[in-house]
């Protein structure tokens, strides 16, 4: 009986689940889309939506929609975006949204560093293997009643070449596939044509406060969206 009892307890202890809360964004009249929430606002021929997504890294990331119904074309640039946070105990502060354009720059630089760098030890390593193909020539060499001169030294330079010649590709690869990643992801900015849309991510730093808003640039207008933090 006592064994039955504490299985119980011991199931209903792992059916209980800790509260998930996340940042969505607010609105009135929110409309749900495969469960995350939905803002919208329309001004003047321009309409915009925003949702939740998934974090990236150490950024909340949020899906911006822009759709342009005017006759005249529409920049949007998430340089031009701020995100106004506010905390607990009222203290307020503003950041810019994170630009991907500065992350691609980055990734630009570590490819370019990484293939130079391999560039240079494939240069050295043949330099060495020609050295060390014409010392092979030569017959063996001994200096007084020492042991002959070794190549051996050659073995723990191929070991050394190796294994930086790993680390280089492997940085290479992750540069190359974060790079690919901002330029697919991210919005980055855009002239949007008439009767035409954009649908991408932005990325912000909300430092762990307790609501904020996305204030996006859309030419000369400014639409604002509140951010919360709730439980889901």
């Amino acid at each position: 009986m006592k064994l039955i009892i504490f299985c119980l307890l011991t199931g209903l202890g792992f059916g209980i689940s800790e509260d998930v809360y996340i940042y969505q964004v607010a609105c009135e009249n929110a409309q749900w889309m495969q469960g995350k929430k939905v803002c919208s606002i329309y001004k003047e021929d321009v309409f915009l939506s925003v949702q939740s997504e998934t974090d990236y890294q150490q950024y909340t990331v949020f899906r911006l929609k822009v759709q342009n119904i005017s006759k005249d074309t529409v920049d949007v640039n998430p340089a031009e975006m701020i995100l106004v946070r506010t905390y607990e105990g009222g203290k307020t502060d503003s950041v810019e949204v994170l630009n991907p354009e500065a992350e691609i720059e980055k990734k630009n630089r570590e490819i370019s560093y990484c293939e130079e760098e391999i560039k240079t030890l494939n240069k050295t390593r043949n330099t060495q293997n020609e050295v060390v193909s014409v010392y092979n020539t030569l017959p063996t060499i001994k200096i007084g009643k020492k042991s002959p001169v070794s190549s051996s030294g050659s073995q723990v330079s191929n070991a050394v070449y190796q294994e930086k010649i790993k680390t280089l590709t492997n940085r290479l690869v992750e540069a190359k596939q974060d790079k690919q990643y901002w330029e697919s992801e991210a919005l980055l900015a855009t002239s949007i044509f008439p009767l035409n849309f954009i649908d991408k991510k932005v990325y912000m730093s909300m430092n762990h406060c307790k609501s904020a808003v996305l204030k996006v640039m859309a030419d000369e207008r400014v639409f604002e969206f509140p951010i919360i933090y709730e439980k889901l």
